[in-house]
């Protein structure tokens, strides 16, 4: 949907791998990572945090969202 709608030049995986040098593109391929962009584009699972999840977890929990959170924050320290 995202390519279709947008066109984006680069689509990333995983935006945990953002921190890095290098990161996988939704193809497969390794790409270097750019900083030098006008929006990124991120969102969370919401699983971790819905007050219906009887095992809810914080932002500093190792759960799915929290670590998209951190690679978020990761690739904006970076890039600053």
């Amino acid at each position: 949907y995202i390519e279709r709608s947008f066109v984006p030049p680069i689509l990333f995986r995983d935006i945990r791998e953002l921190g890095g040098d290098k990161a996988t593109t939704a193809y497969g391929a390794e790409v270097p990572v750019p900083h030098d962009v006008d929006m990124l584009v991120a969102g969370t699972s919401c699983v971790d945090y819905s007050n219906l999840n009887n095992e809810r977890k914080g932002l500093e929990a190792q759960g799915e969202s929290g670590q998209t959170f951190r690679g978020m924050m990761n690739w904006i320290r970076k890039s600053q």
